[in-house]
């Protein structure tokens, strides 16, 4: 496989149909957004996996930890906010401004 720098990437793809162009952008943002889902998911691993270790915060300790229905609750949200970070129960938006892209 032949290494292409940006700018021949950008030249081929100006050279491309108007329809084709717009392919290729929903075909990136479509990979950004799985990326970021796949870290996400990681991170909720990793939160999981320090819980099951005792390194959770303090707040999570006395307020979570003792009540095994918001403890379910909690971390079925987290799973949740893992899997579709915009999932209409978590009542989340896009980020915008400087934030945009997150």
């Amino acid at each position: 496989m032949k290494t292409v720098t940006f700018d021949e990437a950008l030249e081929i793809i100006e050279s491309f149909p108007e329809e084709q162009k717009e392919s290729i952008i929903e075909i990136v943002k479509r990979r950004l957004t799985d990326e970021r889902r796949e870290r996400l998911a990681q991170t909720v691993t990793e939160a999981r996996d320090e819980y099951a270790r005792g390194e959770v915060k303090r707040a999570y300790r006395k307020k979570v930890k003792n009540d095994a229905e918001l403890k379910d609750s909690f971390w079925d949200t987290v799973e949740m906010f893992g899997k579709d970070p915009f999932h209409p129960r978590l009542r989340t938006h896009k980020l915008t401004g400087k934030l945009e892209g997150l």
